[in-house]
């Protein structure tokens, strides 16, 4: 999941995730060879994270934040200037 900010408190995530058939579990080899489907989210952030702490208790939930100035992102993205 990546995360972005607007403004004071409001923040989008973006997810990519594996969609399986019925009866079908994850496999990493299966994954390599792009056996599953997939499914883009885009998601208040609040929502993905209550989701995944609050209702899928298996799951692991880390926070990593990393800020950037507009000016050295929008730098940083260009393909023609350097990072």
């Amino acid at each position: 999941m990546v995360s972005f900010q607007f403004g004071d408190n409001d923040h989008i995530v973006f997810s990519i995730e594996a969609r399986y058939k019925v009866g079908q579990t994850y496999s990493v080899v299966l994954g390599c060879f792009r056996q599953f489907g997939l499914m883009f989210v885009a998601a208040d952030e609040r929502d993905v994270i209550r989701l995944r702490t609050n209702y899928r208790k298996d799951e692991n939930v880390y926070l990593y934040r990393v800020n950037a100035h507009p000016e050295v992102a929008r730098r940083c993205s260009s393909p023609m200037s350097p990072p």
